[in-house]
C-alpha cells in the first residue's frame, strides 16, 4: 500500500519521544544490560573487546589514490576495498564497545573513526563512481555511501552523549551533504532496480533521514522512497525466491527490515512494510535455502559460506511471521565474518536478538513453482537444490538445469556461488569465468558449446514434484543442433541419494556430447564407478562406463583466497548419434 506526502506527515505527526530514534540509548538501556550479562554473547562480546583493544593502539589506516585508481587503470577493486571496509570494521567495533562498556578510550578511538571517514574523498567505491575523479562525481549515492551515512546516523545517536559535539556535526553534516541532500536533488537507478540495490540504498538513506530530518523533509524523503521499496518487493517472484543468492537475500532483507521495523516504530504502527502479503514468502526464504547440516544453495552470485548469519533478523521475522523458523546452528559467528562489516546488521544482531532454539530438526522439502527451484534434505546428512528459469536473472549465472547435491554433510555436486568482484566480473567476459558460465556448473557441454546469458535462454516443459524435477534445457543454449536436452532429477529423502538422467535430441549425428559435474570431493575411478571422497564421508557415483569414459581434472578455486580443490568430472559420449541418453546416480557407500 502506498502513501500520499501528506497521508505520511499525519503517520509521524505528534509522535512521543519514546517513538524517537534519537531516543534511542535510553530506549535500548536494558537489551544493553542484557547483552553484557548473557552468557551466549560472552564470545562475541572478547572479540569486540579484543578488537577495541587493538584499534586504540593502531592509527586509523590512509585510503590511498594509488589503489583508488585501480579500479579505472587495472579493474581491480579489491585492494582499495580492503582499506575502505577496514575502516568499517574499526567504525563497527568501536562503536559497540563505546555503547556497550562506555570505557572513554573506546569513545576516544571511535572519535577518530568518525572523523576520518568524514576526510574521504568519496563514500562510494570507485566501482560505483563513473568517469573521472573529480569533484561532480564525488557525491554519488551507492550502496557504501548510503551505508556509511546510515552506520554514522546511528552511531552518532546511540552514542551521542558520550562523543564530542564537534565529531557527531561533522559526522552529520557530512551525511547531509554528501547522501541526504544529493537523494533530494538527483535521482537513481537504484529506485527503480529489482534486486538488493532498491532495498540497501533506500533502506540506508531512510535510515540516516530518521535519525536526521525533521518531518516535513522526512516525510518528503520515505514518500520517494516508496518507490524503491515496490521495485525490491517486485524484483521477487511470488514464491519469494532469492534468484540472485542467497546471500544477496541476506543482504537486501536485512536493510529493508531494519528501514521497516523503524517506520513502523515512528509511526505508530501506521505503516508496515510487512504487513505487504509479498514480504512473507520473501521473509521465508532464508529458512528454505539451508540445511538442517549446514549445507545452503549457492546458485547466483552467493557467498561461500554462513550467510544465515543474522540472529537478530532472523529473531524479527520470527516475530512477525510464526512460520518463521531458526536455522541449527550458532547464533552469533565471529565479528569479522562479515567483511564489509555493514553496521545495520551487526547492531541489530545484538539489539534483535531473542532466545536462539534451533527449529529445523527433521526433513523438509521447498518447491519455488515460479523460480522454478526444488529444495529438499533427507537422511545420511543429504540434501538437495535444483534449479530450472532463465540465465537473465539479476546476479545471474548461465546455470539452466543447475543441480547442487549435498551428502554426508560434503558438497559432492557444488555451486560455487559468486568470485572475484572486478571490472571484467560485471563485463562482457563475465561468462567466461568459470563460476559464471555453465562451463563451471553440472551441465552438459554441447558441441563444446556453453549456454547462453539473456532472459530468452531459459527452460521449457518444466515439471516439479515432491521428489524432483524434469525440465527441456536446450533452449538455454540456443544452438539449432540441438532440439531437446530433457533433464530429469530425482532425489531419494529416505536413502539420502539422487539420480539424474539426460537424453539429447539433434539434429546432426556429428555432435560431441560431454557430461560436466563439478566437485569438491577427491574422485577415484574405480571399475565403471566413482568414489567420491568427502571430508565426512565417502559416496559412489555411478554412470554408464560402456558408452561414456570419464577424465578427472583438477582445478583452484576461483578465489585466490580459497584454498579448495575443485574437480571437474567429464564423461564424454564414445559415439555419435542423433538420440543420445545418460543416467547418473549418487548415493552414500553401504
Amino acid at each position: 500500500m502506498s502513501y500520499n506526502q501528506q497521508k505520511i506527515r499525519e503517520f509521524l505527526s505528534d509522535m512521543p519521544k519514546e517513538r524517537l530514534p534519537q531516543g534511542l540509548t535510553k530506549a535500548l538501556e536494558e537489551k544493553r544490560r542484557e547483552i553484557l550479562s548473557g552468557e551466549i554473547y560472552a564470545d562475541y562480546l572478547a572479540q569486540i573487546r579484543d578488537g577495541a583493544r587493538e584499534y586504540r593502539g593502531r592509527p586509523v589506516e590512509a585510503l590511498k589514490f594509488s589503489e583508488f585508481r585501480l579500479f579505472s587503470e587495472t579493474g581491480d577493486r579489491e585492494t582499495y576495498q580492503k582499506s575502505y571496509f577496514a575502516r568499517r570494521g574499526r567504525l563497527a567495533c568501536l562503536a559497540l564497545a563505546a555503547w556497550l562498556w562506555q570505557n572513554q578510550e573506546d569513545v576516544s578511538a571511535l572519535e577518530d573513526a568518525i572523523w576520518a571517514i568524514c576526510d574521504e574523498y568519496s563514500w562510494a567505491l570507485p566501482a560505483h563512481i563513473w568517469g573521472e575523479f573529480d569533484e561532480e562525481h564525488r557525491p554519488t549515492v551507492d550502496l557504501f555511501s548510503a551505508e556509511t551515512a546510515s552506520a554514522l546516523a546511528e552511531i552518532c545517536a546511540l552514542n551521542g552523549d558520550l562523543l564530542a559535539p564537534a565529531v557527531v556535526k561533522r559526522a552529520r553534516d557530512n551525511i547531509r551533504k554528501r547522501v541526504i541532500d544529493r537523494y533530494l536533488s538527483d535521482k537513481f537507478g537504484w529506485e527503480h532496480a529489482q534486486n538488493n540495490w532498491a532495498a540497501v540504498c533506500g533502506g540506508a538513506v531512510g535510515i540516516a533521514a530518521m535519525y536526521l530530518c525533521e518531518i516535513d523533509e522526512l516525510s518528503e524523503i520515505i514518500f520517494r522512497l516508496q518507490t524503491a521499496v515496490e521495485s525490491y518487493i517486485s524484483g521477487f517472484p511470488a514464491d519469494g525466491a532469492g534468484t540472485e543468492g542467497a546471500s544477496y537475500w541476506s543482504y537486501g532483507f536485512t536493510f529493508f527490515a531494519a528501514y521497516a521495523e523503524m517506520l513502523h516504530r515512528l509511526s505508530g504502527g501506521k505503516i508496515d512494510l510487512f504487513a505487504d502479503p509479498r514480504v512473507k514468502n520473501i521473509a521465508l526464504f532464508q529458512q528454505k535455502a539451508y540445511f538442517n547440516f549446514g549445507g545452503m544453495v549457492k546458485f547466483g552470485d552467493c557467498s561461500d559460506g554462513d550467510v544465515s548469519r543474522w540472529w537478530g533478523l532472523t529473531s524479527y521475522i520470527k516475530s512477525r511471521f510464526d512460520e518463521a523458523e531458526f536455522l541449527p546452528r550458532p547464533p552469533l559467528p565471529d565479528f569479522d565474518s562479515d567483511t564489509c562489516y555493514r553496521w545495520v546488521g551487526i547492531l541489530r544482531d545484538l539489539v534483535w536478538s531473542t532466545d536462539y532454539r534451533a527449529d529445523k530438526n527433521s526433513y523438509h522439502t521447498y518447491i519455488f513453482p515460479y523460480a522454478q527451484w526444488y529444495v529438499s534434505s533427507g537422511a545420511n546428512r543429504s540434501g538437495i537444490a535444483i534449479k530450472a528459469g532463465h540465465n537473465g536473472e539479476s546476479h545471474n549465472h548461465n546455470d539452466v538445469g543447475q543441480v547442487e547435491f549435498y551428502l554426508n554433510g560434503d558438497e559432492v555436486l557444488i555451486d560455487y556461488g559468486g568470485g572475484v568482484y572486478d571490472r571484467d566480473y560485471f563485463g562482457e567476459g563475465r561468462y567466461e569465468r568459470f563460476e559464471c558460465g555453465s562451463q563451471g556448473h553440472n551441465l552438459p557441454i554441447v558441441g563444446g558449446q556453453f549456454q547462453r546469458a539473456g532472459r530468452e535462454f531459459q527452460a521449457r516443459d518444466v515439471e516439479i514434484t515432491d521428489s524432483g524435477m524434469t525440465m527441456d534445457i536446450a533452449p538455454a543454449y540456443g544452438l539449432e543442433c540441438l532440439r531437446s536436452l530433457k533433464r530429469e532429477v530425482r532425489f531419494n529423502q529416505s536413502a539420502g541419494s539422487m539420480t539424474l538422467r539426460d537424453e539429447f535430441d539433434l539434429s546432426s549425428d556429428s555432435v560431441s556430447i560431454i557430461e560436466r559435474f563439478v566437485s569438491y570431493s577427491v574422485p577415484e575411478i574405480s571399475g565403471g564407478k566413482i568414489i567420491l571422497h568427502g571430508k565426512n564421508g565417502d559416496a559412489v557415483m555411478r554412470y554408464p562406463d560402456k558408452e561414456y569414459d570419464v577424465a578427472v581434472s583438477e582445478r583452484d578455486a576461483p578465489k585466490p583466497e580459497d584454498p579448495k580443490k575443485i574437480y571437474l568430472i567429464d564423461f564424454s559420449a564414445n559415439k555419435r548419434a542423433n538420440n543420445l541418453k545418460f543416467e547418473l546416480e549418487i548415493k552414500p557407500i553401504s
